[in-house]
């Protein structure tokens, strides 16, 4: 749906976006439901056009695998509190994603390459549940400030903060 521009799905009952629900739509904003809890591997993968800043509902447990990977004109996000988990490339080049990026304390992982090639500001502070920061997971993010990593932190992949 090449012709799709917006999206307000705020009245439904929907818990979970399906993988690819809106895969390399036109789609330029998207409105989500209070109660959902996953949204899925690719749901809004290679959508150029969706702009402005995601605001997630705080129900939101998990972003997958590649949800908003290659959305070029994605502008922010806001994570909410509850987030447990950030899927692999989630945010791959996404690339105008600027400004402070706070990771709630809820999340417990983040996954490969998953903010790869964003622009983000100020300080990075990973929450104290993150264990692993897998390969590439910041690689490229622009960050021009502190880092703050957690105490309990087993592992940090190859080029997790490069560039």
């Amino acid at each position: 749906m090449r012709g799709l521009k917006s999206v307000d799905l705020r009245e439904t009952d929907l818990t979970a976006l399906p993988t690819r629900a809106f895969l390399l739509s036109g789609i330029e904003s998207i409105e989500l439901p209070d109660g959902l809890e996953e949204i899925s591997q690719s749901a809004f993968e290679s959508c150029e056009q969706l702009s402005g800043t995601l605001r997630f509902p705080t129900s939101l447990k998990v972003i997958g695998t590649d949800a908003f990977s290659q959305c070029r004109k994605l502008e922010g996000i806001e994570l909410p509190e509850g987030l447990e988990r950030i899927g692999h490339y989630c945010f791959l080049y996404c690339e105008r994603l600027s400004g402070k990026l706070v990771l709630p304390e809820s999340l417990l992982e983040i996954g490969e390459r998953a903010f790869e090639g964003a622009t983000f500001h100020g300080d990075l502070s990973i929450p104290r549940n993150v264990k692993i920061i897998p390969t590439g997971a910041f690689m490229n993010a622009g960050f021009d400030s502190g880092l703050t990593l957690p105490e309990g932190l087993t592992e940090v992949g190859a080029v997790a903060f490069g560039d």
